[in-house]
């Protein structure tokens, strides 16, 4: 099993990539109301998938995400629904 999963990540790592993020809300400075997030559309290269937890009052649950790396180097955590490989493994 442990081999399937490497040949899978090793198939995937370092292609070019779009996808979509969620930016989070900034926090709330003095009396000022913090933003609302929104969805950001990414062009970059696939690295891995990675796992988020998110905790409610009555518990929690966790999810993957695609580690995507823009064009200017920023590193993201985008949706896995939302990823779409194009062109050749790099």
């Amino acid at each position: 099993m442990e081999e399937k999963r490497d040949e899978t990540r090793s198939l995937h790592a370092n292609r070019n990539c779009t996808a979509r993020a969620w930016v989070k809300p900034v926090a709330r400075i003095g009396t000022e109301p913090h933003r609302n997030g929104y969805w950001a559309d990414i062009a970059g290269v696939f690295h891995q998938f990675g796992q988020q937890f998110e905790e409610f009052a009555n518990g929690g649950c966790s999810y993957t995400t695609a580690i995507v790396e823009d064009i200017n180097g920023q590193v993201w955590e985008a949706e896995v629904s939302s990823l779409k490989f194009l062109g050749e493994v790099l």
